[in-house]
C-alpha cells in the first residue's frame, strides 16, 4: 500500500497504508507455525523509504521532485501504483534527500507489533 492516493488527502492515504500493513502482518502472525494454518514463513517490509528516483517518464522525470503520476494499474485504493510512494518513511519535501526521514503511520504500526 502507498503513502499517496489520487484524490485523497495525504493523512488518509497514509492511514490506509498503515491499515494495509497491519492487516498483512496480522495475517502472517495468525498463520505462522504454532497458530492458524501454520503455513506462513514470514514477511519483509518491501520499501522503508520512498524512492524518488524511480518513476516518471523521460524527459519529464526529475529525481528532485516527488512524482504523483501513476505507473501502472494495481490493487490499491484508486486502482494505480505510484512507485515513488511505497515507503513506510518519506523523505520530507526532498530538500534534504536522501538524508531526511519522516516516519509515516505504517512505521509505527510495525514498531507496536514488533514490540509485543
Amino acid at each position: 500500500m502507498l503513502g499517496f492516493c489520487e484524490g485523497l488527502p495525504r493523512d488518509k492515504a497514509e492511514k490506509a497504508q498503515a491499515d494495509y500493513h497491519a492487516g498483512n502482518w496480522e495475517d502472517i502472525d495468525l498463520n505462522s507455525a504454532g497458530s492458524g494454518t501454520g503455513n506462513a514463513l514470514g514477511g519483509v517490509v518491501y520499501e522503508w523509504v520512498d524512492e524518488w528516483w524511480k518513476a516518471g517518464p523521460p524527459p519529464e522525470f526529475d529525481p528532485s521532485e516527488h512524482d504523483e503520476g501513476w505507473q501502472f494499474g494495481a490493487p490499491f485504493l484508486d486502482g494505480y501504483s505510484y512507485e515513488e510512494w511505497l515507503g513506510i518513511c518519506s523523505q520530507g519535501n526532498g530538500k534534504n534527500s536522501p538524508f531526511e526521514r519522516q516516519l509515516r503511520p505504517a512505521y509505527f504500526v510495525y514498531q507496536k507489533l514488533w514490540n509485543k
